[in-house]
């Protein structure tokens, strides 16, 4: 019986430590490159996860790339950050929440990009940003500039691939609500086709990867305790 009580008190204290893990991924595979959108293919217990999608501000469909969530920009991409963040709304976004009792804290989103320079060279920059931290140049998690050279590449698009650490965020961790991430785009020059996901790359898994711990609440964690403590005190009197 002493035994049987100090295990299911060591099971619940386990249950109550986070393990880091996949929380959302989003795979690409078989999207014809014409969607402007593309379902959550893998979600962990305790979260839930919505479609990545383009912004008001990138015109979707067309493209034609495999495997990849795109927008046919037609040289209209934001020439700066600021207006991107503003009336340019350049953007792909994807929501991330943790289920009722629990609470989130992310350590890293992980995502592939796609940019064709066209008939001439471009920089193209992506840039994190969270409904947690803001949308303002200050509240930037991350960037990756990516420039594609029409004589090394002629019309292939280029594929790069960038792990955004966020485990710092102070804003990010212990997240009880939906957080909402979206992936900024602007050019310093050139550049009309541009896109997440690894099209005619090879490469393998998911293009977009959310990672971090899924815990109950506090309040949960509490009952937990008292739990356990009230385990042990039986245990102790009996």
């Amino acid at each position: 019986m002493k035994k049987r009580i100090t295990t299911m008190a060591a099971a619940l204290v386990a249950a109550s430590v986070a393990h880091a893990d996949v929380l959302a991924a989003w795979d690409m595979s078989g999207n014809d490159g014409k969607s402007s959108t593309q379902a959550v293919t893998t979600v962990s217990s305790g979260m839930s996860a919505g479609d990545l999608t383009l912004g008001p501000g990138l015109p979707g469909g067309g493209v034609g790339w495999p495997d990849v969530v795109a927008s046919y920009a037609d040289w209209q991409i934001s020439s700066s950050l600021e207006y991107a963040l503003g009336a340019g709304n350049d953007y792909f976004t994807f929501t991330v929440a943790p289920a009722a009792g629990k609470t989130a804290s992310y350590s890293d989103v992980f995502t592939r990009f796609v940019v064709n320079a066209g008939s001439a060279d471009a920089s193209i920059n992506f840039a994190l940003f969270s409904d947690k931290t803001g949308f303002t140049t200050n509240d930037m998690l991350g960037s990756i500039n990516v420039t594609t050279l029409q004589a090394d590449e002629g019309y292939v698009p280029s594929v790069h691939e960038k792990d955004f650490d966020v485990s710092g965020v102070a804003a990010l961790q212990n997240v009880g609500t939906a957080t909402e991430f979206r992936v900024y785009v602007w050019k310093d020059y050139g550049g009309n086709r541009l896109g997440i996901g690894k099209t005619w790359s090879g490469a393998t898994g998911d293009d977009v990867v959310v990672n971090g711990s899924v815990i109950p609440e506090p309040g949960t964690l509490g009952l937990f305790g008292l739990a356990a403590a009230g385990m042990f005190w039986f245990r102790k009197r009996f």
